[in-house]
């Protein structure tokens, strides 16, 4: 790990009276408000709003990424090393891979009914979005016109 690494990992931001840790992913808060999910540097981590030190999510591994919590802040689901979507709870209970494909799968979101997930998937060469029930059943391509679609976000109405 090089120098630039570890300032990245290292750094603490206190923003808006949460400390946050920065590294080069994504950080999501839980709407429960007392976990941290960052999928910097390839590791999955959770760190308690009111600081402390960032610690590994159990169950998970180096490599996964694009976390995204449940509305109901539960569950998270998140892309796992393999280019699959996986979900588990805060604590690291109940892991359960959702995909089974040779595609690329990830960058999950959930729907603000807390029942759906959003995902791109390269299943057949192309880029599209896909839309599965919270358990992986139901799977459902929901684009088909040509172009790379990719990046989902369910929103909030």
């Amino acid at each position: 790990m090089n120098l630039r690494t570890i300032a990245r990992l290292a750094l603490a931001v206190f923003a808006a009276g949460v400390w946050v840790a920065a590294a080069s992913g994504t950080n999501t808060i839980g709407r429960n408000g007392r976990l941290l999910v960052s999928s910097g540097e390839g590791l999955l981590l959770v760190q308690p709003t009111g600081g402390g030190v960032p610690a590994k999510l159990p169950g998970t591994r180096g490599g996964d990424t694009s976390t995204a919590w449940s509305p109901g802040g539960d569950r998270i689901a998140y892309q796992g090393a393999g280019s699959q979507i996986y979900a588990i709870d805060p604590d690291g209970g109940r892991r359960r891979q959702l995909t089974f494909t040779d595609d690329f799968n990830g960058d999950p979101s959930w729907a603000p009914s807390d029942q759906r997930i959003v995902f791109e998937s390269a299943r057949g060469s192309t880029y599209d979005l896909w839309t599965m029930r919270g358990d992986g059943r139901a799977q459902t391509r929901v684009t088909t016109s040509p172009g790379r679609h990719t990046d989902p976000d369910w929103g909030r109405r």
